[in-house]
């Protein structure tokens, strides 16, 4: 268990890392009207089919992980 928590504190610091040399301005990402300055940073990078579509997993892996949990 710590080596998986040690793999994904290093997973979670690479992905902090390259969002936040690729976020595009930071004003305008805290002003989007999604309220979420991810969604913002990757509507600039990719269509909105593809962001949808990442979206989407992300929401399934979580309601994934929850069922896991309580299961």
């Amino acid at each position: 268990m710590i080596a998986v928590f040690g793999v994904n504190v290093a997973i979670t610091l690479a992905c902090w890392l390259t969002i936040t040399f690729a976020a595009p301005d930071l004003n305008k990402a805290l002003a989007d009207p999604s309220l979420y300055p991810m969604v913002y940073i990757m509507k600039q990078s990719m269509s909105i089919k593809w962001v949808t579509v990442e979206l989407t997993m992300i929401v399934a892996l979580v309601l994934f992980v929850n069922v896991c949990y309580l299961t």
